[in-house]
This record gives C-alpha cells, structure tokens and sequence, in this order.
C-alpha cells in the first residue's frame, strides 16, 4: 500500500483546522468588541489574524459550538 504524503500546500485536515480554529478563539478577550460581536460569538477576522489564514463563518460555528 503506497502512503500518500500530505502536500505542505494542502489544508489540514479538518479536525485539526477546528482544532486550531478552538485555540485561536481560545485567546481571544470576550471583552473585546473586536474580537466578540455583540451577540457572542467570535469575529471570523479575529481568529484569522491569529491563525493567518481565512476561515469561514461555518467552521468558526463549529469550533464555537463545540466549546459551549
């Protein structure tokens, strides 16, 4: 069976992406008008800055989601 190697360039797999996605929001200051919205949840940019990389709404969800 030939292994396949993950390509430096390809997304990680998407459990550690939310991985990653629940430690950035980890770090966030719920205080912080920018880096909460005011109904709660995490701002996307926030997290993105942290991670240097863009996300999407639906995975920021599911990290948050799975942190309540």
């Amino acid at each position: 069976v030939d292994q396949v190697d993950q390509d430096e360039n390809d997304p990680p797999p998407a459990n550690d992406r939310i991985e990653s996605i629940r430690d950035a929001i980890r770090q966030l200051d719920p205080d912080d008008a920018e880096h909460f919205t005011q109904g709660g949840l995490p701002r996307t940019g926030a997290i993105e800055a942290l991670l240097g990389d863009d996300i999407e709404a639906t995975e920021r969800d599911e990290a948050w989601s799975s942190m309540q």
